[in-house]
């Protein structure tokens, strides 16, 4: 993803000037100090705030006074690998399976997975 990034500003679609305009975009990867609490958003936005991974009381609410109290966008690995998912096989295909009355799917990581899009 790194590697994905940086050839993203050398090719100008990420930082200032993005391709010759006055827009400027920066992208980075945050690594959690906490891991699992850190999937709870506001206790990511304390992390990188560089305070305690702990969840925030809400409201207000991470959308509107999040990272330095200003509105973030933040996504997860969950967020981008269904995102990928679906742009390259359709929402259809994310919601397709599921059990027990629910639809889809759900990200996990593990080092034993040999085959993960495989149904």
């Amino acid at each position: 993803m790194q590697a994905e990034i940086g050839r993203c500003y050398s090719q100008g679609l990420l930082g200032k000037g993005i391709l010759g305009s006055d827009l400027t975009f920066d992208l980075e990867i945050f690594v959690s100090p906490a891991r699992y609490i850190c999937g709870e958003e506001s206790a990511l936005l304390e992390a990188i705030e560089g305070k305690r991974s702990e969840p925030r009381n809400k409201p207000p609410f991470p959308g509107t006074n999040g990272l330095w109290n200003k509105p973030p966008v933040i996504n997860n690995v969950e967020t981008f690998t269904f995102a990928t998912a679906i742009l390259a096989r359709g929402i259809e295909w994310v919601q397709s399976p599921g059990t027990n009355g629910s639809v889809g799917m759900k990200f996990v990581g593990s080092a034993r997975c040999e085959r993960p899009w495989d149904l």
